[in-house]
């Protein structure tokens, strides 16, 4: 079916639903990305790289609860957990990712859930140049992986959500 969206389905370690005490991927994320960004926020505070204020502040929550709002009306929530995973795999195994690119740096989501590390805000990107709720098709994460870890993270994916579920896909450019 090509006019079909199909998500994965995020499916939590025991680790993970036991910490969020629940299941429910909506909760999980909204909670998860929550505290990332009170981190984040504490961080600006105490380098004092960015003055937080309380209105700095909210202005961040009001974006990601914004975010959080459009990509579960699209039916997205899964889809980010998937990768936010990935991610963590990569971090806990040693094997570095790419800071972001795209239109995904534009996701105050995709900065707190440590997919990109590009903060929107600070550096004035749109969240809309990556997702809004007129946009017809899905948007892509691209993240560009350190070479040779391919197999490591194609059988964490394999493992987790069956080899018949993930399909991997590259880019390849050549100049002559």
């Amino acid at each position: 079916e090509t006019d079909v969206e199909k998500y994965p389905k995020y499916e939590p370690t025991k680790q993970v639903s036991e910490y969020f005490k629940t299941t429910d991927t909506k909760e999980i994320i909204t909670k998860l990305a929550h505290a990332k960004l009170k981190q984040k926020l504490n961080k600006y505070k105490e380098n004092g790289v960015v003055k937080i204020d309380a209105d700095v502040e909210q202005k961040y929550r009001d974006r990601l609860d914004l975010e959080l709002k459009v990509i579960s009306d699209k039916n997205m929530l899964d889809y980010f957990m998937v990768i936010w995973e990935l991610i963590k795999f990569c971090e806990d195994n040693s094997i570095e990712t790419g800071p972001g690119r795209g239109s995904a740096a534009g996701s105050l989501l995709s900065y707190c859930l440590g997919i990109v590390k590009i903060d929107p805000i600070r550096f004035n990107l749109y969240f809309e140049r990556f997702l809004n709720p007129s946009r017809k098709g899905a948007p892509d994460i691209d993240i560009d992986f350190e070479m040779g870890s391919d197999e490591k993270t194609l059988n964490f994916l394999y493992e987790k959500y069956g080899r018949e579920r993930v399909i991997p896909v590259i880019t390849f450019g050549k100049f002559n």
